[in-house]
């Protein structure tokens, strides 16, 4: 399973206090595949950075997922043949890059102090 961060714009006709009910019909495609839906965040109506479909505002929701990479192109899927759905964004996690992990491991155990090499570079 991995964890992704799925964005979508609503159309802003919608009622904000039903948005996160109606998108639970969508989100059970996760759940019968064995995923688990983490949060859902509705962040409310915004205004569009520009107009789609003639609409200059949406309801922005944001929804964290563990899932499979199939259930989740079948939820997109689904969300993009809605009419209500102006647009959706799927996000995977991406794990932190090895070198990166290695410097937060030492200085973990150098007890916060930085490492000899980013002392000289910040200097």
């Amino acid at each position: 399973m991995r964890h992704y961060e799925l964005m979508v714009i609503l159309d802003p006709s919608q009622d904000e206090r039903n948005v996160a009910s109606s998108l639970e019909n969508f989100l059970k495609v996760i759940r019968n595949d064995g995923g688990s839906i983490e949060k859902v965040d509705v962040w409310g109506r915004r205004r569009l950075a520009y107009e789609i479909n003639k609409q200059t505002e949406g309801v922005y929701v944001v929804v964290d997922v563990n899932s499979e990479s199939a259930s989740m192109q079948e939820l997109d899927r689904q969300l993009n043949l809605n009419e209500m759905v102006l647009r959706t964004k799927v996000l995977r996690h991406v794990a932190q890059p090895r070198k990166e992990a290695r410097l937060a491991r030492a200085n973990a155990k150098s007890g916060g102090k930085t490492a000899p090499s980013e002392a000289t570079a910040s200097a």
